[in-house]
């Protein structure tokens, strides 16, 4: 039996500048590290696109749901039974989180290595 990795809607405003805010919780449920919840209120910017690359990927698309777990990850949270989670645990379950929205494999790895060689500037700094 499969299991729905992104059992919800993602339900979000558009805020201020190139933000978003959560008007529901949205949950994502990891093969590895289990359920994923991002709260309401929460503020992202989906995918943090480098304006070079935007011809090859927008802010949004497949990769968005992951993106929001990942900013979610990036800025201050803790998972149940993991309660210290590392850059590098953040960024495996973006990658896990964009092959299970079926994102294509060259485009998720590339985006896997964008945010292992850039993220370290935004991981729990904001």
């Amino acid at each position: 039996m499969s299991v729905e990795r992104f059992p919800h809607h993602l339900d979000a405003r558009k805020s201020a500048g190139p933000t978003w805010e959560l008007l529901a919780p949205f949950t994502y449920i990891s093969r590895r590290y289990g359920t994923i919840t991002v709260p309401a209120g929460f503020v992202t910017d989906l995918a943090s696109i480098p304006r070079l690359a935007r011809w090859y990927v927008s802010r949004d698309g497949d990769h968005t749901k992951p993106a929001v777990v990942h900013d979610w990850l990036y800025s201050r949270a803790s998972i149940a039974g993991h309660p210290s989670i590392t850059r590098a645990d953040a960024d495996r379950i973006f990658l896990e989180a964009l092959k299970a929205r079926g994102v294509r494999s060259g485009l998720a790895t590339v985006m896997y290595w964008a945010v292992r060689l850039g993220g370290w500037s935004t991981f729990r700094n904001d």
